[in-house]
């Protein structure tokens, strides 16, 4: 048998690695109809989707700033320890983390198509 809120909540929980809320003064009458209107999970992915774009922006613009104003006129990578070395480094890992949180928002963009397109199934 198929369960719909099941799969979408295991989609939710352990895809995208987000938690669920849900008001605890809710009817159980009242929780079925504002699920179909409402839907957490939606609102959930939406919301983390939107810090992982705002973020990644944040690490974009951060790495234009440092490499507007270096003013190392050695190699970009230099090989021995230097400032220059360091400054690298950390641009590479603002670079690195742009690009994970760049990925987890097409993850939860994707975890919110599936979801639905469980939900038209469901009711069509």
């Amino acid at each position: 048998m198929w369960r719909t809120k099941a799969v979408i909540s295991m989609l939710v929980e352990d895809v995208a690695e987000l938690r669920i809320l849900e008001s605890p003064d809710e009817t159980s009458a009242e929780k079925g109809e504002s699920e179909r209107d409402e839907r957490p999970e939606m609102e959930a992915l939406v919301k983390a989707r939107r810090k992982a774009i705002l973020v990644c922006i944040v690490d974009w613009i951060a790495i234009v700033v440092l490499l507007t104003f270096h003013s190392g006129s050695g190699s970009f990578l230099p090989l021995e320890p230097s400032i220059d070395t360091v400054f690298t480094l950390g641009v590479l890992v603002v670079a690195m983390h742009s690009g994970f949180r760049l990925g987890q928002g097409r993850t939860y963009q994707a975890v919110a198509r599936v979801c639905q397109e469980l939900w038209e199934r469901e009711s069509g």
